[in-house]
């Protein structure tokens, strides 16, 4: 345990945690440069549920709990760990700016960190970033910082089953003496758990295959 301020385990990027991330990060490389989009799903994480929210269907990833209800049309679901957690959000007719990302992270980081407030923002879409799916319409990270508390959300914009669908994980990262540093870096940290319950994520909304179920 680092003293992070919720009692999660940090999953910063440095020391033994990066060879942890370059086998990851090579291996999806890999992968996707052969199969294409989607191609982390050789080693999917098994749906134990499915759900529904403003007429997208989903199913909730091995190891993830769904909560209720559903406020603003966004549905989340936190890991069996604390580390990390998901979401599913239906904007309806509203349009997907640093405005609503905004809105989405606040909310988003009131349920995963609520005794934690106070959150300053930065957005960084990617646009031009190889997609993960190829309904992949937008993607980018939202980094939040308050006080000694770092946290990122990952998200991807598909359109599916007739909706803009905003699809992302949430996880605190580092120890607080790091959590100023994270937010102004350029660069990204990452949780394999997360990304990987977010590749599962997004190909039950959309219906992309896994490679191996391709085959058949």
């Amino acid at each position: 345990m680092d003293g992070n301020l919720f009692g999660r385990p940090s999953k910063l990027c440095y020391g033994s945690h990066v060879v942890t991330f370059i086998g990851f990060a090579v291996r999806l490389t890999l992968l996707t440069l052969v199969f294409g989009p989607l191609v982390a799903f050789a080693q999917p994480a098994e749906s134990t549920q499915n759900a529904e929210i403003g007429g997208v269907k989903f199913s909730i990833p091995k190891g993830f709990v769904l909560e209720q209800p559903f406020p603003d049309s966004t549905a989340f679901m936190e890991s069996r760990t604390r580390e990390t957690a998901l979401f599913v959000a239906v904007p309806g007719t509203q349009a997907i700016d640093d405005k609503y990302l905004t809105k989405l992270s606040s909310g988003l980081v009131s349920r995963f960190a609520p005794r934690q407030d106070g959150f300053t923002w930065k957005i960084l879409q990617r646009p031009s970033t190889r997609p993960i799916s190829s309904y992949q319409t937008n993607r980018g990270t939202t980094k939040g910082l308050s006080g000694n508390t770092f946290v990122q959300i990952d998200f991807v914009v598909v359109k599916a089953q007739g909706h803009e669908v905003v699809i992302g994980s949430i996880a605190t990262f580092g120890a607080p003496q790091e959590a100023k540093y994270l937010f102004e870096v350029d660069g990204r940290e990452y949780s394999v758990q997360a990304w990987e319950g977010l590749f599962g994520l997004i190909a039950s909304i959309t219906g992309e295959k896994h490679p191996k179920e391709a085959k058949h």
